[in-house]
């Protein structure tokens, strides 16, 4: 009898170390996350990437934290390491929207263009309300001499965000290649007038 109270006990105490580790854990990830994140936003890239490593090796299936590591090398024009971090978070979570989106972005800039847009289907199909995934392939379309699509994109955006300069920027050089400047014209005047009007737009 003494020796099973006894067992409890190391259970008892067992269950409440444990608990008290992942506690200290979930807040030690909380505070990764924080600091990579101010980081980011500092422009301390390096720094972030530093944080980043000691969170993804304490815990390798935090999609969040290759994300986000995955923005400071895009940022530090490190594209492969960028591509490579972003697919990893689509890995450990498949409906990672704004990974796809920023893989996508990483493509782009690679040349890449036929991946990127795939990317940007997949973040489309599972936000379809979501306007940066619009604004953003537009521009790719545009790089990829798509100019009818762009316009498309460019479309849908305006629809739902119609302060934004360079969407009609985007939208007017489309028109310029196909060679419809009234429309062109139009397009460029509107964002001058959204510049006026919004110029943190």
């Amino acid at each position: 009898m003494a020796l099973r109270k006894f067992i409890l006990k190391i259970i008892l105490l067992g269950t409440l170390l444990g608990n008290a580790a992942a506690a200290d854990a979930q807040y030690n990830k909380d505070y990764f996350y924080w600091a990579s994140r101010r980081c980011l936003m500092n422009r301390e890239y390096q720094e972030a990437i530093r944080v980043l490593n000691i969170l993804l090796r304490a815990d390798p299936d935090a999609a969040e934290g290759y994300f986000l590591r995955g923005v400071a090398k895009f940022n530090l024009d490190d594209l492969l390491g960028a591509d490579t971090d972003f697919s990893a978070a689509i890995v450990k979570n498949p409906v990672f929207t704004t990974a796809y989106i920023y893989r996508a972005l990483t493509r782009t800039r690679m040349g890449n263009y036929d991946d990127a847009l795939q990317d940007f289907r997949e973040a489309i199909d599972l936000r379809p309300d979501l306007p940066d995934a619009y604004y953003s392939r537009g521009y790719t379309r545009l790089q990829n001499k798509q100019y009818e699509e762009a316009i498309e994109d460019f479309d849908k955006f305006i629809f739902q965000e119609n302060k934004v300069a360079d969407a009609y920027i985007g939208r007017g050089t489309a028109y310029l290649y196909l060679k419809d400047t009234v429309r062109a014209l139009e397009n460029f005047d509107q964002a001058i007038r959204t510049n006026r009007e919004n110029p943190n737009g």
